[in-house]
Protein backbone atom coordinates (compact mmCIF):
# COMPACT_ATOMS: atom_id res chain seq x y z
CA UNK A 1 0.00 0.00 0.00
CA UNK A 2 1.50 3.61 -1.09
CA UNK A 3 2.94 6.04 1.45
CA UNK A 4 2.52 9.84 1.67
CA UNK A 5 4.82 9.62 -1.58
CA UNK A 6 1.74 9.24 -4.04
CA UNK A 7 -0.12 12.36 -2.31
CA UNK A 8 1.50 14.77 -4.21
CA UNK A 9 -0.65 13.41 -7.09
CA UNK A 10 -3.67 14.72 -5.54
CA UNK A 11 -2.41 17.87 -4.24
CA UNK A 12 -1.61 18.77 -7.74
CA UNK A 13 -4.90 17.30 -8.99
CA UNK A 14 -6.63 19.45 -6.85
CA UNK A 15 -4.35 22.39 -7.70
CA UNK A 16 -5.79 22.25 -11.37
CA UNK A 17 -9.07 21.86 -9.88
CA UNK A 18 -8.25 25.69 -8.78
CA UNK A 19 -6.81 27.25 -12.02
CA UNK A 20 -9.82 25.46 -13.86
CA UNK A 21 -11.91 26.93 -11.38
CA UNK A 22 -11.08 30.48 -12.76
CA UNK A 23 -10.50 29.23 -16.89
CA UNK A 24 -14.25 27.78 -16.77
CA UNK A 25 -15.48 31.36 -16.18
CA UNK A 26 -13.53 32.52 -18.62
CA UNK A 27 -13.76 29.90 -21.43
CA UNK A 28 -15.90 26.47 -20.80
CA UNK A 29 -13.96 24.59 -23.25
CA UNK A 30 -10.59 25.35 -21.95
CA UNK A 31 -11.76 24.89 -18.45
CA UNK A 32 -12.86 21.84 -18.83
CA UNK A 33 -9.66 21.30 -20.86
CA UNK A 34 -8.04 22.05 -17.44
CA UNK A 35 -10.40 20.22 -15.80
CA UNK A 36 -9.80 17.07 -18.13
CA UNK A 37 -6.51 17.38 -16.75
CA UNK A 38 -6.85 17.10 -13.01
CA UNK A 39 -9.27 13.99 -13.37
CA UNK A 40 -6.17 12.29 -15.49
CA UNK A 41 -3.95 13.32 -12.46
CA UNK A 42 -6.54 11.78 -10.25
CA UNK A 43 -6.82 8.52 -12.47
CA UNK A 44 -2.75 8.25 -11.79
CA UNK A 45 -3.44 8.38 -7.92
CA UNK A 46 -6.02 6.40 -7.84
CA UNK A 47 -3.79 3.53 -9.47
CA UNK A 48 -0.91 4.45 -7.48
CA UNK A 49 -3.69 3.04 -4.13
CA UNK A 50 -4.33 -0.11 -5.85
CA UNK A 51 -4.10 -1.88 -9.12
CA UNK A 52 -6.60 -1.55 -11.93
CA UNK A 53 -9.62 -4.09 -11.59
CA UNK A 54 -11.42 -5.57 -14.41
CA UNK A 55 -14.49 -4.46 -13.21
CA UNK A 56 -14.00 -1.21 -13.68
CA UNK A 57 -14.67 -1.62 -17.39
CA UNK A 58 -18.36 -2.89 -16.24
CA UNK A 59 -19.01 -0.18 -14.23
CA UNK A 60 -17.32 2.49 -16.88
CA UNK A 61 -19.16 0.68 -20.25
CA UNK A 62 -22.88 1.16 -17.90
CA UNK A 63 -21.99 5.15 -16.42
CA UNK A 64 -20.79 6.18 -19.96
CA UNK A 65 -23.86 4.36 -21.78
CA UNK A 66 -26.24 6.14 -19.57
CA UNK A 67 -24.53 9.32 -20.12
CA UNK A 68 -24.52 8.95 -23.93
CA UNK A 69 -28.22 7.64 -23.93
CA UNK A 70 -29.00 10.69 -21.47
CA UNK A 71 -27.45 13.49 -23.82
CA UNK A 72 -28.15 11.60 -27.30
CA UNK A 73 -30.92 14.12 -28.61
CA UNK A 74 -28.77 17.02 -27.32
CA UNK A 75 -25.84 16.04 -30.04
CA UNK A 76 -27.51 18.15 -32.94
CA UNK A 77 -27.10 21.58 -30.47
CA UNK A 78 -23.17 20.48 -29.62
CA UNK A 79 -21.47 21.04 -33.39
CA UNK A 80 -18.13 21.70 -32.80
CA UNK A 81 -18.31 20.99 -29.46
CA UNK A 82 -19.57 17.36 -29.82
CA UNK A 83 -15.90 16.28 -29.13
CA UNK A 84 -14.88 17.57 -25.87
CA UNK A 85 -18.24 16.96 -25.03
CA UNK A 86 -17.90 13.31 -25.62
CA UNK A 87 -14.68 13.16 -24.38
CA UNK A 88 -14.78 15.02 -20.67
CA UNK A 89 -17.60 12.09 -19.45
CA UNK A 90 -15.80 9.47 -20.62
CA UNK A 91 -12.55 10.72 -18.85
CA UNK A 92 -14.95 11.65 -16.12
CA UNK A 93 -16.52 8.16 -15.81
CA UNK A 94 -13.43 6.05 -16.05
CA UNK A 95 -12.19 8.37 -12.96
CA UNK A 96 -15.15 7.42 -10.76
CA UNK A 97 -15.37 3.77 -12.23
CA UNK A 98 -11.92 3.42 -10.76
CA UNK A 99 -12.46 5.38 -7.78
CA UNK A 100 -15.68 3.30 -6.79
CA UNK A 101 -13.81 0.14 -6.84
CA UNK A 102 -11.52 1.71 -4.85
CA UNK A 103 -12.88 0.53 -1.28
CA UNK A 104 -12.67 -3.18 -1.86
CA UNK A 105 -9.45 -2.95 -2.19
CA UNK A 106 -7.59 -0.58 0.10
CA UNK A 107 -8.57 -1.23 3.56
CA UNK A 108 -8.48 2.44 4.64
CA UNK A 109 -11.44 4.75 5.53
CA UNK A 110 -10.16 7.47 2.81
CA UNK A 111 -11.28 5.16 0.26
CA UNK A 112 -15.13 5.63 0.86
CA UNK A 113 -14.37 9.14 0.56
CA UNK A 114 -12.56 9.51 -2.41
CA UNK A 115 -15.51 7.50 -4.22
CA UNK A 116 -17.92 9.60 -2.83
CA UNK A 117 -15.60 12.70 -3.82
CA UNK A 118 -15.26 10.98 -7.08
CA UNK A 119 -19.57 10.41 -7.60
CA UNK A 120 -20.21 14.04 -6.81
CA UNK A 121 -17.74 15.38 -8.84
CA UNK A 122 -19.71 13.48 -12.04
CA UNK A 123 -22.91 14.17 -10.94
CA UNK A 124 -21.74 18.31 -10.45
CA UNK A 125 -19.89 17.76 -14.21
CA UNK A 126 -22.90 16.25 -16.14
CA UNK A 127 -25.46 19.28 -14.25
CA UNK A 128 -22.79 22.12 -15.64
CA UNK A 129 -22.64 19.80 -19.13
CA UNK A 130 -26.68 20.05 -19.32
CA UNK A 131 -26.48 23.36 -18.33
CA UNK A 132 -24.28 24.69 -21.08
CA UNK A 133 -26.56 22.95 -24.23
CA UNK A 134 -29.91 23.93 -22.44
CA UNK A 135 -29.11 26.80 -20.14
CA UNK A 136 -29.33 27.22 -16.64
CA UNK A 137 -30.73 28.90 -14.07
CA UNK A 138 -30.09 29.77 -10.63
CA UNK A 139 -31.55 26.14 -9.79
CA UNK A 140 -29.08 24.05 -11.67
CA UNK A 141 -26.10 26.63 -10.66
CA UNK A 142 -26.70 26.21 -7.09
CA UNK A 143 -26.79 22.36 -7.71
CA UNK A 144 -23.49 22.31 -9.44
CA UNK A 145 -21.93 24.10 -6.89
CA UNK A 146 -23.67 22.33 -3.87
CA UNK A 147 -22.14 19.27 -5.42
CA UNK A 148 -18.88 20.45 -6.52
CA UNK A 149 -17.28 21.88 -3.45
CA UNK A 150 -17.79 18.71 -1.34
CA UNK A 151 -16.43 16.64 -3.98
CA UNK A 152 -13.55 18.76 -4.03
CA UNK A 153 -13.68 18.89 -0.25
CA UNK A 154 -14.13 15.25 -0.29
CA UNK A 155 -11.00 14.16 -2.07
CA UNK A 156 -8.73 16.78 0.08
CA UNK A 157 -9.90 15.14 2.85
CA UNK A 158 -9.35 11.34 1.75
CA UNK A 159 -5.44 12.69 1.60
CA UNK A 160 -5.75 13.03 5.35
CA UNK A 161 -7.01 9.35 5.74
CA UNK A 162 -4.69 7.55 3.53
CA UNK A 163 -2.22 6.30 6.05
Amino acid sequence: FPGPESRWLLVAALCICLVADVVIGLNFIAGMLVFLAAHLLLIVYYLSLAPFQWQSILVFGVLYGAVVAFFWRFIPKLGKRLVPFAVYPAVLMAMFSIAALLPFSVPVPGVWIIAAGALLFCVSDMILGYTQINGSSSVTRCMVMILYYPAVYCLGLSGVYMV
